[in-house]
């Protein structure tokens, strides 16, 4: 009754909205016959956030009288986007051999910038102060699997997977200060930290089970897997951009086979 059912497709479409100016939408459609199933899924997100805080802060002495204070003011904005897909294939080859191909993509940004203002009269302090940071993040990656099932009877089936992983995720980040000292003295720094960051793996699966009786059934599997990692970070600093040079100090090396 399988192999003989007629043909038919059906979907599905969705969008939403927020007051922040951040949307979504996504959609999918879906096939499926006798011998074919088939699905693809497709989404996209947009996020947008804004903040502020403050925060007073009064240093008191031994008889809690005032002797300095520290006042600080934060402004922020994020916004990125992220996209999704997913799309499968099933073939029914014969009653009994099955094959299908599943595969699954994302592809996003992230920005965000945050102001920070910090005015003091600690002794031996700034008396003004402001650091701004900029990070521009992006990643990709997804995944895809191969499955193999045979069934030899009601009781006993054979399945295999192959699958394979891919994620890569890259990032800037920019950091500026500038501070005020009594007597006009001033302080800059500018530091970036630039991160590369890959993973990919490799798996491959076998199951065998048959069921004899309920009491008794043989079950026998292999499975190995293969991965390799690097997320390297180098960091470049100096009082500004033009000046700033490699810093090895902060420089992360990682890798993993």
């Amino acid at each position: 009754m399988k192999n003989n059912r007629k043909a038919r497709y059906y979907g599905s479409f969705q969008v939403g909205a927020d007051i922040l100016g951040g949307y979504t939408a996504s959609g999918s459609i879906n096939y499926s016959s006798g011998k074919i199933e088939s699905y693809l899924n497709v989404g996209y997100r947009q996020r947008k956030s804004e903040g502020k805080d403050n925060t007073d802060r009064i240093n008191l002495d031994d008889q809690c009288n005032p002797v300095s204070y520290l006042n600080q003011k934060g402004w922020n904005d994020r916004d990125g986007g992220s996209l999704f897909t997913r799309a499968g294939l099933t073939l029914h080859l014969t009653q009994t051999d099955h094959i299908g191909i599943e595969g699954f993509g994302h592809f996003g940004n992230r920005n965000s910038n945050n102001t920070i203002r910090y005015e003091s009269d600690v002794p031996s302090s700034f008396t003004s102060s402001e650091r701004i940071s900029d990070s521009d993040n992006s990643s990709k990656g997804g995944n895809i699997n191969l499955d193999y099932k045979h069934e030899f009877s009601e009781s006993s089936n054979l399945v295999a997977r192959a699958s394979w992983d891919l994620w890569v995720s890259d990032g800037t980040s920019t950091y500026k200060q500038h501070s005020l000292y009594p007597e006009n003295k001033e302080t800059s720094s500018w530091q970036k930290q630039e991160s590369d960051n890959r993973s990919q793996s490799w798996e491959f699966q076998a199951d065998y089970v048959n069921q004899f009786t309920e009491e008794s059934k043989l079950e026998a599997g292999y499975k190995g897997t293969l991965s390799s990692q690097k997320s390297p970070v180098e960091t470049y600093s100096g009082e500004t951009e033009t000046t700033a040079d490699f810093d090895e100090l902060l420089y992360k090396r990682s890798s993993i086979n």
